[in-house]
């Protein structure tokens, strides 16, 4: 989850570049390594779940101000593409929270 997020950040950032010119060049490498280190970090600490929530709310919180900026504030897309967008927002959002609410409830609800 978390790297699939990755890298539709890193296509919302390098949305915009001309083709074989990318805005930030070193980008990939980057989030490699950082990839790389938030694997190390969640092997050693994944029996804290918390870890895994935390790093992918943030990333993904991340993903939906890119998004935002690029559909609604540069005006990215037509009126369909924003309402789409704005959907697709709040329907992810609801998910998510329905998602987290399960991860940390399920065993007392189950009971």
């Amino acid at each position: 989850m978390i790297y699939l997020v990755t890298v539709m950040n890193f296509m919302a950032v390098e949305f915009d570049s001309p083709q074989g010119k990318p805005k930030y060049p070193k980008l990939p490498s980057i989030l490699f390594i950082l990839l790389l280190v938030n694997t190390l970090i969640y092997y050693t600490f994944q029996h804290l779940y918390l870890v895994f929530v935390t790093t992918y709310t943030a990333i993904t919180f991340y993903h939906f101000y890119l998004i935002y900026n690029l559909i609604h504030k540069a005006k990215g897309g037509g009126p369909l593409s924003q309402k789409l967008s704005r959907w697709s927002l709040i329907s992810y959002i609801g998910s998510f929270l329905l998602w987290l609410f399960d991860m940390f409830y399920c065993e007392l609800l189950s009971r």
